[in-house]
C-alpha cells in the first residue's frame, strides 16, 4: 500500500471517527471575509444581504451568474482534520460551525437561521478545488471528493441569503425548514 493511500485513509478515518456533530442547535465558531482573491480576514461579526452576498468579500464585487453560492460553510471539526491545525481563514469558508452539515440532516433547499439571518443551502455542490490542493494537499483533496465526504458534505456547503442582517462569532443556528 503506498504512501498517499495510507495517508487518504487515515485522513477519512479520522473524520469518521468525529463525534456527531450537533443536529438541533449549533454554534458559529469563526467567520472569515475574502475582500480580494487569496486574501482572507477572520472577522467577529459579518453583515450579510441577499442583493450582496457578505459585505466586504469578493463574492459581491464581480457580477454572479446566481445567487446560490453567496456563502460557505464548512464544519470547524472537520476544517481542523484538513488543515492539521492552520489557522481557519485558510479554507476561505465564510462560516465554520459544529453543526451536521449532511445531505440527510440539510437537503438543498433547507434553511438554516443564524440571528436575524436566513440562509437557504444550495443544490450546488461545494466541491473542493485547485486552491484547496494548494492548501490542504493532495490527500485532502481526494478525500474530500470522495463519495462518502461528499455525503456529509466534508467540504462544507453552499448557501444563498434569504433574509439580511448581521452575525456574530458564538452566534447559534438552527434548522428554519428541511428542504
Amino acid at each position: 500500500m503506498s504512501m498517499k493511500h495510507t495517508n487518504i485513509i487515515k485522513l477519512t478515518d479520522k473524520i469518521t471517527a468525529l463525534p456527531t456533530p450537533r443536529q438541533d442547535t449549533g454554534t458559529v465558531k469563526a467567520l472569515v471575509v475574502r475582500p480580494d482573491k487569496g486574501t482572507r480576514q477572520l472577522v467577529d461579526s459579518m453583515r450579510l444581504t441577499p442583493e450582496g452576498g457578505i459585505d466586504g468579500d469578493r463574492w459581491g464585487k464581480v457580477k454572479q451568474s446566481s445567487r446560490r453560492r453567496q456563502v460557505s460553510m464548512i464544519r470547524s471539526d472537520i476544517l481542523e482534520l484538513f488543515s492539521g491545525g492552520k489557522t481557519p481563514e485558510i479554507s476561505g469558508d465564510n462560516i465554520h460551525v459544529d453543526f451536521d452539515l449532511s445531505h440527510e440532516h440539510l437537503p438543498s433547499g433547507s434553511e438554516i437561521i443564524i440571528g436575524g439571518v436566513t440562509l437557504r443551502v444550495s443544490e450546488m455542490k461545494h466541491l473542493p478545488c485547485e486552491q484547496f490542493i494548494e492548501r490542504f494537499g493532495e490527500d485532502a483533496y481526494s478525500v474530500a471528493k470522495s463519495s462518502q465526504m461528499l455525503n456529509i458534505r466534508a467540504r462544507g456547503v453552499l448557501l444563498e441569503v434569504v433574509v439580511g442582517g448581521t452575525i456574530a462569532k458564538n452566534d447559534k443556528l438552527r434548522v428554519h425548514h428541511r428542504g
